[in-house]
C-alpha cells in the first residue's frame, strides 16, 4: 500500500508531502528483504536489524520491500513479522508497514468489530485529524472492503456522541478561518443558552461550535465565554457533557 496524496489538496501532507523519514538512495528492496529474512532466522529475532531497515525507509520504500520479500520467499512480510515479534514492538513495526491513512482506517475498523466498540480509539483518531486527514482515512476505509466509514460509525455509535462523530467525519472545519471576535461572542452566548443558563443541555450546539470553527476561532470563543460567564469553556464542557461526547469535546478543545 502506497501513500497517495489527496488530489487538489493544498495541506502540508498532500501538497508539500514533507517527510520525517527521507528516502534513502541508492535503495535496494531485495537486499533489505534479505536482511529482514536473515534477522528472523533461527531462535529469536534480531530486533535491531529490523529497526535499522524499517525505521529508516519511507512508507513507499517499505511497500517495495514488502513486495520484494514476497517475490523472493513466497511469504507475506507482515505475517512473518507478526509471527516473530511480540508486544509493543510488534504493534509498532506492523503500524510502520501501513501508510498512515490505512493504519488509521484499520484501527477504526478494529474498534467497530466484535462485541462492544472502542469509542476512545475512534475519538483519538478522528477528533485529532485535519479535514484532509479525515478524507484520506475515509478513502482508505472504503478501499479495505467497500464499507463506508460513516455508515459503520452510525451502526456502532448512538445518541449525541454519534452526532458529533458523524459531524467530524464531514471534514468541514473552517481550518483557515481567522479569529472573528464578534462571532466568537455570538457562539459563546449560544453555548451559554444551550448549557448553564437552562435546565438540561442542547448538545447539538456544543457539537456545531466545536466541530465547525477553526482552532484559532475556538480560542476566541473560549475567551468570549470566560468574559460572559463565571466559568471557563472547559469547566462548562465538564459540567454540561458526559461520557464519550465529553471525551470527544475535550479532545477537540485540546
Amino acid at each position: 500500500m502506497v501513500f497517495t496524496p489527496l488530489k487538489g489538496c493544498k495541506c502540508t501532507l498532500c501538497d508539500l508531502n514533507i517527510p520525517t523519514v527521507k528516502a534513502i538512495s541508492p535503495f535496494n528492496p531485495e537486499a533489505d528483504a534479505t536482511t529482514l529474512k536473515d534477522a528472523m532466522k533461527g531462535f529469536g529475532c534480531n530486533n535491531e536489524e529490523i529497526t535499522k531497515i524499517l525505521g529508516n525507509r519511507t512508507a513507499n520504500q517499505r511497500h517495495d520491500i514488502e513486495e520484494a520479500f514476497k517475490s523472493l520467499y513466497g511469504r507475506d512480510l507482515i505475517d512473518e513479522l507478526k509471527s516473530e515479534l511480540g508486544g509493543n514492538f510488534e504493534r509498532l513495526v506492523i503500524a510502520l508497514m501501513h501508510p498512515w491513512p490505512q493504519f488509521c482506517a484499520r484501527v477504526i475498523k478494529k474498534a467497530c468489530k466484535g462485541i462492544g466498540t472502542d469509542e476512545t480509539g475512534i475519538v483519538d483518531i478522528l477528533c485529532t485529524a485535519t479535514n484532509c486527514e479525515i478524507k484520506l482515512i475515509k478513502e482508505a476505509y472504503q478501499e479495505m472492503d467497500g464499507d463506508e466509514l460513516e455508515d459503520d460509525l452510525k451502526k456502532e455509535l448512538s445518541g449525541d456522541f454519534q452526532n458529533l462523530i458523524v459531524a467530524v467525519c464531514q471534514a468541514a472545519r473552517h481550518e483557515d478561518e481567522p479569529q472573528n471576535i464578534e462571532r466568537a461572542k455570538e457562539d459563546a452566548q449560544k453555548l451559554l443558552e444551550a448549557g448553564e443558563l437552562v435546565l438540561g443541555t442542547d448538545e447539538s450546539v456544543f457539537t456545531a461550535v466545536l466541530v465547525r470553527n477553526s482552532y484559532a476561532q475556538l480560542k476566541a470563543v473560549q475567551a468570549a465565554y470566560k468574559e460572559a460567564s463565571e466559568k471557563s469553556l472547559e469547566e462548562a464542557i465538564e459540567t454540561e457533557l458526559s461520557g464519550y461526547i465529553l471525551y470527544a469535546a475535550k479532545t477537540i478543545r485540546k
